[in-house]
């Protein structure tokens, strides 16, 4: 039995990749591979978006033409390039609503961080008073964070204790200058413009100061309204 063949019609041409589905398929590859090298320059979405957008215009292009002469075009590479634009875009989408919800803690965040500082303020004046670590003339020393969150009447709570809470980092440094006991606590971000715009700082004096810069506030910082 002679093998059947299939006879291509004269104005039938053989089907062929056209460039718009090769774009599309490039394109798509291109949108996570620029999103990526882009991170640490380019805001994510801007940069994906340069190729993920044309990548579905030219993709949909093909298909439209596919359907108008089958064939002319590759479906599979252009269906290919589009899935890839479009998932570019939905993580585009992900890392913007994700982004918003962390810089909309932020606020939360630093004004955590100044009543931490003046929970810490409270909690020294009241150590000290108290005398637990008295000098030999009697006046009460500063405590440390350990020193203030421990005991059954803890001077603070146990999560500022820890040195960690609500995404800020506390320390305090407890001193003595010519024999006056003394003491200065700061607030800093645990990563700083994610969970946390400022640092902040506090002393004996009990006036807390800050920073917006990135840097680390000290005794000479501004002081807070």
């Amino acid at each position: 039995m002679a093998e059947s063949t299939r006879q291509i019609p004269l104005d039938e041409p053989p089907s062929r990749s056209s460039g718009l589905a090769v774009a599309s398929l490039v394109l798509g590859i291109l949108s996570f591979a620029v999103a990526s090298l882009a991170l640490d320059i380019l805001p994510f979405a801007s940069a994906g978006l340069f190729c993920s957008i044309p990548g579905i215009i030219t993709g949909h292009m093909d298909r439209s033409r596919i359907r108008q002469a089958p064939n002319f075009g590759d479906a599979a590479m252009a269906l290919a390039g589009l899935i890839l634009s479009y998932l570019n875009i939905l993580a585009v989408i992900a890392v913007i609503v994700v982004s918003n919800q962390i810089r909309s803690e932020l606020p939360t965040n630093d004004s955590a961080a100044r009543g931490g500082l003046r929970t810490i303020s409270i909690g020294e004046a009241a150590f000290q008073l108290e005398g637990i670590n008295p000098l030999p003339n009697g006046i009460g020393q500063y405590g440390t964070l350990e020193e203030l969150g421990a005991g059954e009447r803890p001077f603070i709570d146990a999560a500022l204790a820890s040195g960690t809470k609500q995404g800020y980092v506390f320390t305090i440094t407890p001193a003595l200058v010519d024999g006056v006991p003394v003491y200065t606590a700061t607030a800093v971000p645990k990563e700083m413009g994610v969970t946390g715009d400022q640092t902040f700082f506090v002393d004996h004096t009990g006036v807390i100061r800050f920073e917006s810069d990135g840097s680390v506030a000290t005794s000479t910082s501004p002081p807070m309204n």
